[in-house]
């Protein structure tokens, strides 16, 4: 699920971003906290191992208005009140990929 959350990079700046984690899974455990990654529209043009480009056909559904990336590299944990609401949900195959590359990357 893709939401859109508020979060401090530096102290004092605020910044709103796209991220995508398992809503359902904090609330199943029962805990306030998500991991997510964050996604930004940044695209380069070679991605790095830790990016994953959503496909054209995955925008709609994601809620993103521009061609957007998946930056594994960027995980963290949010509280759910960072949550400013749902923009969408991406593919099983990208979530898949995504899980796919978590194990390549912590190997």
């Amino acid at each position: 699920m893709l939401f859109l959350c508020r979060f401090l990079y530096r102290p004092k700046r605020d910044k709103t971003t796209a991220c995508v984690g398992s809503f359902s899974r904090a609330i199943k455990q029962n805990t306030p906290d998500l991991v997510v990654a964050a996604i930004t529209s940044q695209v380069p043009a070679a991605l790095d191992e830790d990016e994953i480009l959503l496909s054209a056909s995955e925008l709609g559904a994601a809620g993103l208005p521009k061609p957007s990336i998946i930056k594994l590299g960027k995980i963290f944990t949010i509280h759910q009140g960072l949550i400013r609401k749902k923009l969408g949900n991406i593919g099983e195959a990208t979530l898949e990929n995504v899980r796919q590359k978590l194990v390549e990357l912590m190997r």
